[in-house]
């Protein structure tokens, strides 16, 4: 019972101690590689131009999709929309998998993100993610990564590469080999639009 204990103990000092990190690294305008229900992620403070901007140019070389942002909850979705269609709640809390929703009229973010008058966003379920977005305060602007660019525990001295070589902090709670998890994108319109980017 006391090794369990221990262990137990542990773990949770070792995530207290990966989340400080990434508090300090998001702070500072760096980028770090964080676990979410989408597979591991490169992620940087979504308010931060000049981080964002380095964001950019990091998936740009690396061929990524467009950035998407990663917010905590509910109230942060609210306070970064200029309308949340009522949709969107079902979606978020009756969906089988993950989903990324595409929604029009992105407010108070990094300019980057909301030139295009559209946004990706995904509200966390991911324990970790949604309590290290919801303690930082501010959304998080991402890319998926490809697992082939995922840093594990044994290759975080080893990131000369690809994104990981501009990666400022890799948080090491997922699996050494994880595996990018299947998603869907929906884009809703103001208008009352619903569009199925992806199953």
């Amino acid at each position: 019972m006391q090794y369990i204990i221990w262990i137990l103990t542990i773990k949770v000092e070792v995530k207290n101690v990966q989340l400080q990190r990434t508090m300090e690294v998001l702070s500072a305008g760096g980028m770090v590689q964080l676990p979410t229900e989408l597979g591991p992620i490169l992620a940087c403070d979504a308010d931060n131009e000049k981080a964002v901007a380095k964001l950019l140019k990091t998936g740009q070389k690396q061929g990524m999709g467009p950035l998407a942002c990663l917010m905590a909850h509910d109230a942060m979705l609210e306070q970064h929309l200029g309308q949340v269609p009522d949709l969107a709640y079902d979606l978020m809390d009756f969906s089988t998998k993950p989903t990324l929703i595409v929604y029009d009229q992105p407010l108070h973010l990094a300019p980057q993100l909301c030139q295009g008058r559209e946004l990706a966003i995904l509200v966390a379920r991911h324990k970790f993610a949604r309590y290290a977005v919801a303690r930082f305060k501010r959304p998080l602007a991402f890319f998926p990564l490809p697992v082939n660019t995922v840093a594990s525990k044994k290759r975080c001295e080893e990131m000369g590469r690809g994104p990981l070589a501009d990666v400022d902090y890799v948080v090491t709670l997922q699996k050494e080999n994880p595996a990018a998890q299947p998603y869907a994108i929906i884009a809703l319109g103001t208008d009352g639009s619903v569009t199925v980017i992806k199953e």
